[in-house]
């Protein structure tokens, strides 16, 4: 599981590299900082965690924080250089065009409505009427398959997330918020993140 997780990244950009991927990548690690007491004990152990699977982790402390995160709100934080940002618009239309490259079909707006077991394989019944076999199926659709499967509902859990985009800062404003260009999380216990991309101005 260490091993399967400390690889998303690197899976991510291995993708982009080989089919040439244009969606703002930019892999200049991310930044975890505390700004209580408490999440600061959080983030020391999980930066040793991942120090001692051989991760050059980077330990910043208050001012090194302010410096490349431009707020003086942050006890400390930890840098893990695996990680970047990226558009995941473009990203996904990048790989959807990667697939079809390697023959894939690809059916946009195209809702699975049933899926039906006969003689060991599967029908799949689409929106509209239209009907494939197939088989193998495979259900990637996360916290979107309402009740296409009976019981699979019950294994996902609701995570929300709600974001925000800024107009396009100026190149003073960019100067000031995020200098160091990286991505940042908050711990668990309070669950933020902020960033920017070239359009972005930061």
């Amino acid at each position: 599981m260490v091993e399967l997780t400390g690889r998303n990244a690197d899976v991510v950009f291995e993708l982009i590299q080989r089919h040439g991927i244009d969606c703002e990548a930019s892999r200049n690690g991310w930044i975890q900082p505390a700004a209580t007491h408490a999440s600061l004990k959080v983030i020391e152990a999980r930066a040793r965690q991942w120090a001692d699977h051989g991760v050059d982790v980077s330990w910043l402390d208050r001012a090194a924080c302010a410096e490349r995160l431009g707020s003086e709100a942050y006890l400390g934080a930890w840098l893990d250089p695996r990680a970047g940002g990226l558009n995941p618009l473009a990203y996904a239309r990048g790989l959807a065009t990667a697939a079809e490259a390697a023959g894939a079909r690809l059916f946009e707006r195209s809702p699975v409505q049933g899926l039906d077991a006969q003689s060991g394989r599967w029908v799949v019944e689409v929106q509209g009427g239209a009907r494939i076999d197939a088989g193998q199926v495979l259900l990637c659709t996360n916290g979107y398959s309402g009740g296409l499967q009976p019981g699979l509902a019950r294994s996902v859990i609701a995570a929300n997330s709600y974001q925000i985009a800024t107009r396009p800062l100026t190149d003073t404003e960019a100067q000031g918020i995020l200098p160091g260009a990286k991505s940042s999380r908050m711990p668990a216990s309070c669950c933020s993140t902020f960033g920017g991309t070239p359009a972005a101005g930061c």
